[in-house]
């Protein structure tokens, strides 16, 4: 599933006009309490430090506040499902996914149920998400991810992904898969919600040897996970920089994608010239023939934002420790 906010978040304001959030002079992650007012219950994977004192969460506050009727809905429908998703899971995590469905309940309960199961199935990609581990430092030479600071005409957020390292011998898929988790949650934090994400995947560098047989087993979880449990709602899926090579490796995926994902998969085989009619170059970086500047600004930038929730994946890691214990 796929997910996010017309407005843009208090958060995202923010940001635009200095800290991410307006209470820290850095990207920093506020005490957690809930948004309502009560505080959240004191334990070791629901605490944060941030400069010795405790924060209000403003994380999402506007959509929260917009959505009470919803949120108190969707709480109360795991109530006969005990141990289904944490106990302690925040208000702001399920913001998003009620956005991701546009506020359906019923159909945000659905992806919250799978998005969990797919993080018990797959533990050892859900586990560990420190960003300072060196297979993950490692991860961000290699591979290059990070969203853009302008949004299309529809307010859809940009994400690029591509290859900076060509050499097959150096890419790891759990830190490259486990990399992209952590960067949803990055941007879902740190730049509000949306109304849609675009994704552009630049295939230049890819080879068979990228996709070994080996591998496959552990793909095909991570691709189920991002169909179903990712509470972001991808519009659109631009593959860039497209060869007969990489058509052959789309051929064996293609069986573990679902049709929804399919239809809004877009292959631009002779340059850019239709993809830049699609997406203006005025709102990509210079490497793709566009206006904004190199891609290693945006790299950065991202890469810090993600550092910054080190203490985030460890509290999100901890909920899910302590449902696992009350089963």
């Amino acid at each position: 599933m796929l997910c996010v906010s017309a407005k843009k978040s208090t958060l995202f304001q923010a940001r635009q006009i200095g800290p991410w959030i307006s209470v820290n002079k850095h990207y920093g992650l506020p005490y957690l309490r809930e948004v309502c007012g009560a505080q959240m219950k004191a334990s070791a994977s629901t605490r944060i430090r941030s400069h010795g004192k405790l924060q209000i969460n403003k994380i999402h506050i506007d959509e929260i506040k917009s959505h009470q009727m919803q949120l108190e809905l969707l709480r109360k429908s795991f109530s006969l499902e005990p141990n289904t998703i944490p106990v302690n899971i925040t208000d702001f995590q399920l913001i998003q996914f009620l956005n991701s469905v546009s506020y359906n309940v019923s159909e945000a309960k659905e992806v919250l149920k799978l998005s969990y199961r797919h993080k018990k199935d797959n533990n050892v990609l859900f586990s560990g998400r420190n960003p300072q581990d060196t297979d993950l430092q490692e991860a961000w030479g290699i591979l290059n991810i990070f969203t853009l600071p302008l949004g299309t005409a529809a307010n859809e957020k940009l994400v690029y992904c591509g290859l900076l390292d060509p050499d097959p011998s150096h890419f790891k898929h759990l830190p490259a898969m486990k990399l992209f988790t952590m960067a949803v949650e990055a941007t879902l934090i740190t730049e509000g919600l949306y109304p849609g994400y675009v994704v552009i995947l630049d295939a230049s560098h890819i080879s068979v040897r990228h996709v070994p047989l080996s591998s496959i087993p552990s793909i095909k979880k991570f691709l189920y996970y991002v169909q179903e449990g990712i509470p972001l709602k991808i519009t659109q899926v631009h593959v860039i920089n497209v060869s007969p090579i990489v058509m052959k490796i789309y051929t064996v995926l293609k069986p573990f994608l679902k049709q929804e994902l399919i239809t809004i998969l877009n292959f631009h085989t002779n340059g850019l010239e239709n993809f830049h009619k699609v997406v203006p170059k005025e709102l990509l970086p210079k490497e793709l023939g566009g206006n904004l500047s190199p891609m290693k600004e945006y790299q950065n930038e991202f890469k810090a934002k993600v550092e910054s929730l080190a203490e985030w994946y460890q509290i999100e890691e901890g909920q899910r420790r302590e449902e696992a214990l009350s089963a």
